[in-house]
């Protein structure tokens, strides 16, 4: 489930924010059935993701000719990874103690690591620079994933920043947990009205977030299943083959009515055979039922999401 919420319309400022924060996931992780709860800035496969830097090696000067790599940026708390279901290959999560006073870290993907430092195995605990020349420390290492909308990109570099130091008053709670949707709705809303009955809150499902990024692909496989369909066709089938021949007798009437017939040009002779027409009209292949298959299969994947 996500929770989008903006405490800066509800009036929150300054060290207000990652207080009420910190108070929002506590209320929603006491919820019954619910397993993990987190923030983050902008959801993966979302409408609004996704915000975007160039990061530098800590070995050179900081123009942007000379950046590594424009990589996807998340703020995140503690437990992201988890709520969000993404393995985590080595390293450690955010604790609450990565706050302002810590040192920078970061958790990035692999392609990161593979962009930046040539390899996922030496990344850990080094380092890399900002557009604004702050050093960040690599503490964790995650799974690649796709962010943007669009799913047809190649896997970016990303990194998950922790939120007290990359704070963000417009958050996303990623709320995991096996019961019921609805009913998960209606105690997160009743949680967040306990807590502030002025916090504007927008809560659906990730799947149903994800609708825009899936509906391209969703599209292409409802075409795709609809011409397999369309072309699931019986050989010379009944209607195939009256199709065929008024299609044949519609063309053979237009080029008579424009050139004349073939008796008014030629004088009287043999008519043609319309054999071979039919045939240039008829789609006869061995692997129509497989593309009819397909097809099926392709709109049944569409419908379910």
């Amino acid at each position: 489930m996500l929770v989008d919420t903006d405490l800066n319309m509800a009036g929150y400022r300054g060290d207000a924010v990652p207080a009420m924060q910190e108070r929002m996931i506590d209320a929603m992780a006491a919820i019954p059935g619910v397993s993990s709860v987190a923030l983050v800035s902008n959801p993966p496969l979302h409408a609004t993701c996704c915000n975007a830097s160039n990061v530098f090696t800590d070995e050179t000067d900081l123009r942007p000719s000379t950046a590594a790599a424009d990589a996807e940026m998340f703020s995140i708390s503690p437990g992201y990874f988890r709520a969000a279901g993404t393995a985590m290959l080595t390293g450690r999560d955010f604790t609450w103690q990565d706050d302002k006073n810590a040192p920078r870290v970061a958790v990035i993907n692999r392609e990161f690591a593979r962009r930046i430092f040539r390899s996922v195995g030496n990344a850990t605990g080094r380092y890399y620079k900002m557009p604004d020349g702050k050093r960040i420390q690599v503490v964790g290492i995650v799974e690649d994933g796709k962010y943007s909308l669009n799913l047809n990109d190649p896997l970016p570099p990303a990194m998950f920043l922790p939120i007290l130091q990359s704070p963000s008053t417009e958050t996303y709670a990623v709320v995991r947990s096996s019961g019921d949707a609805q009913q998960l709705a209606a105690a997160i809303r009743t949680k967040l009205r306990d807590l502030d009955s002025g916090l504007p809150s927008f809560i659906q499902t990730w799947n149903k977030a994800m609708d825009g990024a899936l509906f391209p692909s969703r599209m292409a496989a409802l075409s795709l299943g609809g011409l397999g369909i369309l072309t699931s066709g019986s050989k010379g089938s009944p209607i195939e083959g009256r199709e065929t021949c008024r299609t044949q007798r519609f063309g053979l009437k237009t080029r008579h009515s424009m050139l004349g017939s073939k008796s008014d040009r030629e004088g009287p002779g043999p008519r043609p055979s319309t054999t071979s027409g039919r045939r240039r009209f008829s789609i006869r292949t061995p692997e129509r039922p497989l593309v009819a298959l397909l097809g099926i299969y392709c709109v049944r994947c569409a419908l379910r999401g």
